[in-house]
């Protein structure tokens, strides 16, 4: 294989600070195009592009996509998408808290897994049609979701969610809407898991999913202390151990929602 030299978004200085990283690489790599150069390719979130996130959600893409340029498109969102799945939630507890974690409580969290992923999908919908996601990071906690009982999903506690993003400089009466889709959307039917776990939003989804199982590890016998610290913390740690996992199972084949266009540009 030839010898790869990858950059990430933070080493472009670009006048227009206040431009994002996924713009800052699109716009390199159109540039390099342009002056002839087809060794070079860029890999960027999708964000919301190509999904219709209205009463009904749909991906209208449902597969990797790359623009021009030499631009691939993560599959979700964003790349934490890729991490919410079974053996990277799963493989994180059993690296960082297994003495605070039993088999029986696992198998719990395991099976309440799909359920927290398309909340937090849903949530991250109508705070996109809310246009309050850049509020969010940061802002959830395991309060955020109702104490249930052992081992069952909690439930969001929606007027607490709105409450948060009013103290955030949210509007009240978007922080209303808000509250009226998610509550509208949450009784509604999710799709199947797949599109859940590539419509949560990144960050905000990722940090909302989280304190749902750390509200269901508390409801399950786990100190709040810990719950907490699992739930609402260690989000580089999180982040660095379930991309592990996920990149040893693409390594083994064991994962076909890798990106396999860019993979095998990286290769070729």
């Amino acid at each position: 294989m030839a010898r790869v030299e990858l950059d990430t978004a933070e080493s472009i200085r670009w006048p227009d600070a206040a431009m994002g990283n996924r713009q800052k690489v699109e716009l390199v790599c159109e540039a390099a195009h342009r002056a002839g150069l087809r060794k070079q390719a860029g890999f960027v979130d999708r964000e919301y592009r190509g999904f219709d996130l209205d009463d009904i959600i749909r991906d209208q893409i449902q597969a990797h996509f790359v623009a021009e340029w030499n631009v691939f498109w993560t599959r979700g969102h964003s790349i934490e998408n890729y991490f919410l799945e079974r053996e990277c939630v799963i493989g994180y507890l059993e690296t960082m808290h297994a003495e605070h974690l039993d088999t029986h409580t696992l198998g719990k969290v395991e099976r309440c897994l799909p359920r927290l992923l398309e909340i937090a999908a849903t949530f991250s919908a109508a705070a996109a049609k809310g246009r309050c996601l850049d509020k969010c990071r940061g802002m959830f906690e395991i309060g955020h979701w109702r104490l249930p009982a052992p081992g069952l999903v909690p439930d969001l506690v929606v007027d607490r969610l709105a409450e948060s993003l009013g103290l955030r400089g949210v509007d009240s009466q978007r922080c209303e809407q808000l509250g009226i889709d998610l509550s509208q959307m949450l009784c509604a039917t999710f799709p199947p898991e797949p599109l859940a776990r590539w419509v949560a939003h990144g960050r905000a989804g990722t940090e909302l999913f989280w304190t749902g199982i750390g509200q269901m590890l508390r409801s399950c016998g786990v100190s709040g202390q810990q719950s907490r610290l699992i739930g609402e913390g260690e989000w580089d740690t999180k982040r660095r151990i379930m991309a592990g996992i996920w990149i040893r199972r693409g390594l083994a084949g064991n994962d076909l929602d890798l990106p396999g266009g860019f993979v095998s540009w990286l290769t070729g």
